[in-house]
């Protein structure tokens, strides 16, 4: 079949075109390259939800935080395994009708369950370099930081960011979470003389150099 003279692309023609497809085809992997590099080199934190809410709920609450670290972090939310109402979850409840109180030791099978939880999310969300929790969730993160000090997880951490929490008076005792805390982060909390416990305003915590 005879090609028409309008078929034919001049030489210095099809030339440029090939620079320009290369040049685009090029373009297109370096920005691949450096969004999967972006991808892998963000944080991934797991998010703990406080009393009454959800990991959908919390998901929602911090929705500026998200959007503000997109491009650094990865957020991974989950759901307390304890089930109060309709669309609210606790981490563990303090009395056996469901009552979470900041003050009261926390109940040991409902812990276990939940430490059950966050362990086998480490491992089919691995890697996960640390936590962001908020009230209970944070009392929670309190006993994670204190247990990891101890060799007590099967997984571990680099990092928390403890938002108005508390700490649980549980084993480990209500002591030793607080010095654990205060010689490992940056922290914003009280003391209330009247019940003698700690409070976390807010605290970030770096474990392991």
């Amino acid at each position: 079949m005879e090609k028409n003279e309008g078929d034919i692309i001049p030489e210095g023609k099809q030339e440029k075109k090939e620079k320009s497809e290369n040049k685009e085809r090029k373009g297109k992997e370096e920005k691949r390259g450096k969004k999967e590099k972006e991808e892998k080199n963000k944080l991934r934190i797991l998010c703990l939800h406080g009393y009454q809410q959800s990991g959908p709920v919390f998901r929602t609450k911090i929705g500026s935080v998200r959007k503000f670290c997109s491009k650094l972090a990865e957020f991974i939310f989950i759901t307390a395994p304890h089930k109060i109402a309709d669309e609210e979850y606790g981490w563990w409840f303090s009395q056996p009708d469901g009552v979470e109180e900041s003050q009261d030791t926390h109940r040991k099978a409902e812990l276990e369950e939940t430490l059950k939880l966050i362990s086998e999310t480490f491992r089919s969300c691995s890697p996960i370099h640390g936590i962001l929790a908020f009230s209970q969730g944070a009392a929670l993160g309190g006993i994670l930081c204190a247990l990891q000090e101890q060799g007590k997880l099967d997984f571990s951490f680099k990092f928390s960011i403890l938002v108005a929490g508390y700490i649980s008076r549980s084993q480990p005792s209500n002591r030793e979470i607080f010095d654990i805390l205060a010689s490992k982060q940056v922290n914003i909390y009280y003391y209330n003389q009247q019940t003698g416990y700690y409070s976390i305003y807010y605290s970030a915590t770096r474990l392991l150099v």
